[in-house]
């Protein structure tokens, strides 16, 4: 097979972290060919524009994308933003040679060999694209790349660019298309769409509607951006008009941190020091100190929720610990609780905007919390986004969090 060049195709400019594994047997009856009729065209871009961008969450809105477009369009796919933008929600600079450093957020697959195409792609990797690859190019000229076929060498290319042997395997024969995510002049990134040797060669014909896909996905992703800024914004200035007391009292926690004492020693000497800055609002606090050769978790609270406890085997449950006063009232002691945390166990702690709010109160809350994490074992970042998804699914308040604690 001839190397050569793969051919460009004009890009359009539109006014603007998930791996997703489809069955390859549905390719049957549903791929859109360069032979499609232009309704059908039609219609599958009006569906894609009623699924896509269901939220402001960008890595949400790439899965969205890529479960529209595999297997209707390609057998693979894969979305690539720029990392700055996900990161700082700014444009960054073009470079000329196309070398921007960009993060995979999601993927998709419907082929025989779903998790060589994981290995080859992994979600969430961080990478920059030479200007001899497609993607690159397709960067660096902010136009779509069509490769009717790759040959060996591309795969070889993108093999060692990457240094893993299992994409020079996979590429060559397959039919590539890349088309750059383009928002207010600005390059986010790229979506690109892969055949197998066995599938239908891209066409020129295909380009057209690849675009228009493209186009929309760079609106949503471009929403996104500016929601995500915008919160961090609001976020940032929040936490400039906290009261100067405040600041104090997180840093004297982090400084009672680093002297490895027992959690209900440190509550003591903050709650001290809590009084001496004569806080005008109600603090509490919950300290948990994990000793991974006894496999236990020490724990006090200051007026603090309870934290939650999921066993290895899936079950939720609450920790009797015992509250003390909040931080300032002057305690003489708090109580220190130990419990079992064995390796695979996950520890829950939270807010209470995560578990009171108008349509429940605490216990019904906490109830809901602990059904949320009962069940076989999944990514803590998969639990927090569906536990926060679920408990405050249209909430604004700036008083939610979650954090989860996973013992080795």
């Amino acid at each position: 097979m001839a190397r050569g060049y793969p051919r460009h195709f004009g890009g359009r400019t539109s006014v603007n972290p998930g791996f997703l594994i489809k069955d390859p047997r549905s390719r049957a009856g549903l791929r859109l060919s360069g032979a499609t009729a232009s309704q059908e065209r039609l219609a599958f871009l009006n569906e894609a524009s009623t699924r896509i961008g269901s939220t402001l969450d960008l890595a949400q809105t790439c899965r969205e994308v890529l479960d529209v477009a595999v297997p209707r369009c390609a057998d693979a796919g894969g979305i690539m933003v720029q990392e700055r933008l996900i990161t700082e929600g700014e444009f960054p600079a073009r470079p000329n040679d196309g070398t921007a450093l960009v993060r995979r957020v999601a993927t998709a697959v419907a082929v025989e060999n779903p998790f060589d195409w994981d290995r080859a792609f992994p979600v969430g990797e961080v990478a920059v694209y030479p200007p001899f690859l497609p993607q690159g190019q397709a960067m660096a000229t902010a136009r779509t790349v069509l490769v009717p076929r790759l040959d060996q060498g591309v795969g070889d290319d993108n093999a060692k660019a990457f240094g893993r042997d299992v994409i020079a395997e996979l590429l060559p024969g397959c039919s590539f298309l890349v088309a750059p995510l383009l928002a207010r002049g600005n390059v986010l990134g790229f979506f690109v769409l892969v055949r197998e040797a066995s599938s239908e060669a891209f066409q020129d014909a295909d380009v057209a509607l690849v675009e228009e896909l493209a186009a929309r996905t760079a609106i949503c992703i471009d929403n996104a951006r500016l929601y995500a800024r915008e919160r961090r914004t609001a976020l940032a200035l929040q936490s400039s008009l906290l009261p100067a007391r405040m600041g104090q009292l997180r840093t004297a926690t982090q400084t009672l941190a680093s002297l490895d004492l027992d959690p209900a020693e440190l509550l003591y000497r903050l709650d001290r020091v809590a009084g001496r800055l004569d806080l005008d609002q109600i603090a509490t606090c919950l300290y948990a100190r994990y000793d991974v050769a006894a496999g236990t978790v020490q724990i006090a609270s200051a007026g603090h929720l309870p934290p939650v406890l999921v066993r290895p085997d899936g079950v939720a449950e609450t920790l009797p610990v015992v509250p003390g006063p909040p931080l300032g009232i002057g305690s003489e002691q708090y109580e220190l609780c130990e419990f079992p945390l064995p390796a695979g166990g996950l520890l829950a702690l939270y807010t209470d905007g995560l578990v009171e709010g108008r349509e429940w109160n605490i216990d019904e809350g906490l109830a809901k919390l602990r059904a949320l994490l009962t069940g076989p074992p999944h990514g803590i970042e998969r639990i927090c986004d569906m536990v926060i998804r679920t408990q405050c699914p249209h909430s604004d308040r700036d008083d939610i969090a979650l954090l989860l604690a996973k013992a080795v």
